[in-house]
């Protein structure tokens, strides 16, 4: 029997895995798909003043002309989580923004220590461009900057190198200085083989539900076998379903981003980062190509590439372009999960306390998943209940 089973081996499982081996715990990670592909994001994002445009969508729904289709109409689970989100986006928190800059640092040293250990997968924290095609959007925000503010920095848009392919109407651009990024891939690449290395066992099953006794969870019981250990973590993503058989009902959405790369010259590869938040876009390049992630699709389930929405998401930059050409390219879909608040969930189960959930970071889960998996894990080896961590307390969406 193994000390801990971690379920799903997306970056917040093997974190949770890591960090378990780490503490010297023996561990095995099921998933119903061991894929060579990570859905976790090159950029990680400490300023909650982007990202505005999946609340400019909420609006657009709001006024009948926006992206959720008729059949979410009937959704009232859908319908209840849009109301929670907007709600919360028209009331920004100072709390939460200096709580993601909290637990994104922990991050940011977790992954400054990691390379040594398991290879490089190019970290750096050089900033991200916040491009401005409104010239009002882009005032507000100097408006509402301090002076001499060590977390922004305006960009000389003269500079046609900085933003590359992006070149016609722009207003402005902020340098966001504490925003990093990272090859996702390579770390998820890298971690795995570490863990494999280091002995974690990696099954392929899906697990479709628990065996539950007085003492806690005893097992998981998959479609090929069974998986006893002392202590579970939950990292599946949007899968609400397994936890629904304890009675658990997270508030969390599905959503799904698509990510475009390909062969580009130098000339239109930006040197930095970039932020599109008009219209949800980020675009970086790396080792000569170009990648385009676009906006999340709210309440897609599905893993399918819909070239369609693709090219919906690239036409509107079109307009703001040098003539490019998608050569050679690759396209992906990645899932992701969202709670209305913007916290990630973590911590124990209320009734089965060996069984703790690690979930629901949106965008946002190459930032968070390194801090929160080793949090997780401590309340493990320490025997720490939620309401004994200030972490659970403060940045948890559990009890939210």
């Amino acid at each position: 029997m193994k000390d801990v089973v971690v379920i799903g081996s997306g970056i917040s499982g093997l974190f949770s895995a890591y960090w378990c081996v780490k503490n010297s715990l023996s561990v095995s990670v099921v998933s119903k798909s061991q894929k060579p592909e990570t859905n976790g994001l090159n950029t990680l994002n400490l300023f909650l003043g982007a990202h505005r445009s999946l609340f400019d969508e909420v609006l657009k729904f709001a006024r009948g002309d926006g992206f959720v289709g008729f059949k979410n109409l009937a959704d009232k689970a859908f319908l209840n989580w849009l109301l929670k989100f907007g709600v919360n986006q028209t009331r920004p928190s100072k709390k939460l923004e200096i709580l993601t800059r909290r637990y994104g640092l922990k991050s940011y040293e977790i992954y400054q220590n990691l390379a040594s250990e398991i290879g490089e997968f190019e970290f750096e924290s050089r900033g991200e461009a916040l491009v401005f095609f409104d010239d009002k959007k882009y005032k507000f925000m100097l408006e509402n900057i301090k002076f001499n503010d060590e977390n922004f920095e305006i960009l000389d848009i003269r500079d046609e190198n900085t933003l590359g392919l992006v070149k016609n109407g722009v207003k402005g651009a902020l340098n966001l200085k504490k925003n990093a990024r990272l090859d996702a891939q390579k770390l998820y690449e890298n971690l795995k083989a570490f863990l494999e290395r280091s002995g974690v066992t990696f099954v392929t099953d899906e697990i479709v539900d628990y065996e539950v006794g007085a003492d806690g969870v005893r097992s998981v019981i998959g479609r090929l076998g069974r998986y006893e250990a002392s202590s579970f973590i939950q990292a599946s993503g949007d899968d609400k379903n397994l936890v629904k058989k304890l009675g658990v009902n997270f508030d969390l959405i599905s959503a799904k981003i698509y990510e475009v790369s390909f062969e580009a010259n130098e000339d239109i590869s930006p040197k930095m980062p970039l932020m599109i938040d008009d219209f949800g876009l980020n675009i970086d390049a790396k080792n000569g190509l170009v990648n385009i992630v676009t906006k999340p699709q709210i309440n897609a389930k599905d893993a399918l590439v819909d070239i369609k929405e693709i090219n919906e998401n690239l036409a509107k930059l079109k307009p703001y372009t040098s003539f490019f050409e998608l050569k050679n390219p690759t396209f992906k879909a990645k899932n992701l999960a969202f709670t209305p608040n913007s916290l990630p969930i973590f911590g124990r189960d209320e009734s089965y306390k060996n069984l703790l959930y690690i979930s629901g970071f949106g965008l946002n889960e190459s930032l968070f998943a390194p801090c929160v998996s080793q949090i997780l894990t401590d309340m493990i080896v320490r025997g720490v209940s939620n309401e004994n961590s200030d972490d659970v307390l403060l940045f948890s969406g559990i009890y939210a």
